[in-house]
């Protein structure tokens, strides 16, 4: 058997998308370990969605430059 020095970065679950759920829209993150939807964080309950974006470790706050705010 021939072992490898490769690291391999394994980061699971994975988010997967956004969705809005409830009566008043509360944003949620999807994920890809049959869980369910997660809710964000309290402070996102008030900002726009378009302002709400999410990558493989979950959702974070995007003003429209190439900075990002992770939660």
């Amino acid at each position: 058997m021939v072992q490898s020095n490769w690291k391999i970065d394994q980061e699971w679950p994975a988010c997967v998308g956004l969705s809005k759920i409830g009566k008043y829209g509360r944003v949620h993150t999807l994920w890809n370990d049959c869980k369910g939807s997660r809710p964000t964080p309290w402070y996102m309950r008030l900002i726009p969605m378009k302002y709400i974006k999410w990558d493989s470790k979950g959702s974070y706050l995007f003003y429209g430059t190439s900075k990002n705010i992770r939660n």
